[in-house]
């Protein structure tokens, strides 16, 4: 009797063990996964020296105007780009100065895309508009950008070429000075 009673107890045992064991009787199972890819709207111009000068050049005959045949190439334009919602969002870059200077007009030319080292796979890094002429209010330097990267640091993204010339007319208004202004790059959504 008392191995009846063992072999009923050992065998009630087997039976709760292979309950916790037991599997799904089915030949496949799934989850969730989730992804999260954060929005991304990031601008820097390089190198982090980026302070740049246009020297205008004094004449050097009587009746002559001075000459301002200066540019500068120095500065390149750098952005990381990943848009809400859908592929068919876009980005645009603007510059703006934050004060004007009279009788010149200041131009930047954001040139096209340009990679130190070679990769197919920048997304969607946007057109140039070409020489726009800067004023106080943003003006579009590259448009059309959607989940791109430009790779950081100098012969990476557009390079920044700066010009100035004459304003029509306001020859007048130009006077000795060394104007300090700012231009203001702002990468912003279009749709």
């Amino acid at each position: 009797m008392k191995k009846v009673f063992l072999s009923i107890i050992a065998l009630a045992m087997i039976m709760t063990t292979d309950g916790l064991f037991a599997q799904s009787s089915s030949d496949d199972d799934s989850h969730q996964l989730t992804i999260k890819i954060p929005e991304v709207a990031l601008i820097g111009i390089v190198p982090e020296s980026n302070s740049i000068t246009l020297e205008a050049t004094a004449p050097t005959e009587p009746g002559d105007p001075i000459e301002l045949d200066d540019d500068n190439e120095d500065l390149w334009l750098n952005y990381s780009s990943i848009v809400p919602g859908n592929a068919g969002n876009r980005r645009t870059i603007t510059a703006e100065l934050d004060a004007a200077v009279p009788g010149i007009d200041i131009k930047v030319n954001a040139q096209g895309f340009s990679a130190a080292v070679s990769n197919d796979n920048r997304g969607i890094t946007g057109n140039t508009t070409g020489e726009i002429t800067l004023g106080t209010t943003g003006l579009d330097v590259v448009s059309g950008i959607g989940s791109s990267f430009t790779s950081k640091g100098a012969s990476n993204g557009h390079q920044l070429k700066y010009s100035f010339s004459l304003k029509d007319g306001d020859y007048g208004a130009i006077f000795a000075e060394d104007h300090e202004i700012i231009v203001t790059y702002t990468i912003t959504e279009t749709n």
